[in-house]
């Protein structure tokens, strides 16, 4: 129990409490800011069904998704036969396509290290001043709090 308790909490939390409620809503009338009005199972699916834009939104997301994959599996095996081989480019190719990846990680790394920072985060609090140095600060004076 003691490893996987806390991926089993965040997937029930995260994903299967959603998806009991999602279907939950999907039988009940359920309006946007009134909750829940009752039990209609059959007259939702039946006005989905009856509805004219349902069948051309199914077909073209259909349609996109058959063109996206097959795009981009065509353009992913390309990329990877280019880089297969050795050859004075292989390396170039490597690092650009590793350098958004890389960068989008390191970046983050960065924004959250100077965010819990004691010398750089907005919201850092020491235990000798219970307040955010933002909080500290009067908007209409521009005089510190004592």
């Amino acid at each position: 129990m003691g490893y996987a308790t806390p991926t089993a909490a965040f997937v029930l939390i995260f994903f299967v409490v959603p998806i009991g409620i999602v279907a939950r809503m999907s039988v009940s009338d359920w309006k946007l800011f009134t909750g829940d009005q009752g039990w209609n199972s059959g007259k939702n699916f039946q006005s989905a069904m009856d509805d004219n834009l349902l069948w051309p939104a199914v077909w073209f997301t259909v349609k996109y998704t058959v063109v996206t994959t097959v795009i981009l599996l065509a353009l992913a095996l390309g990329l990877a036969l280019l880089v297969q081989e050795s050859n004075r480019w292989t390396g170039f190719l490597r690092t650009s396509f590793l350098i958004p990846s890389a960068l989008g990680l390191a970046s983050a790394s960065l924004l959250f290290y100077a965010l819990y920072s004691p010398q750089s985060s907005p919201c850092w609090v020491s235990p000798t001043n219970p307040f955010p140095s933002w909080v500290r600060r009067c908007p209409r004076s521009g005089r510190r709090w004592r």
